[in-house]
C-alpha cells in the first residue's frame, strides 16, 4: 500500500542529511542489501493508516482525522 500511496504522490519526505541513504534503500528494495528502512516506513504507515485519528503536537490534546487512512465500507463510505 505505501508503493501506491507514494506513486499517487501522497508521501512526502523531509529534507535531510540521510534522505539520499533512504531513498537509494527504497529504490533497491527487495532486491537491496538491507531493508530496515523499508520495514520501518511500512509498519509506520500500517500504524497511522490503522488510525481513525492521530494526536496533533498542541497543549489541548487536539486529534484530528488520520490523512494516512483510506475510508472503507465499514466507516460509512462512500456517504449515501
Amino acid at each position: 500500500m505505501v508503493s501506491a500511496r507514494a506513486e499517487a504522490g501522497d508521501i512526502f519526505v523531509l529534507r535531510g542529511n540521510w534522505i539520499g541513504e533512504f531513498l537509494d534503500e527504497l529504490a533497491a528494495f527487495p532486491h537491496g542489501s538491507h531493508d530496515d528502512q523499508v520495514d520501518a516506513l511500512s509498519a509506520a504507515y500500517g500504524y497511522l493508516a490503522a488510525k481513525k485519528e492521530i494526536p496533533v503536537v498542541a497543549p489541548f490534546g487536539l486529534t484530528r482525522p488520520s490523512p494516512w487512512r483510506i475510508p472503507s465500507v465499514t466507516d460509512g463510505w462512500p456517504p449515501p
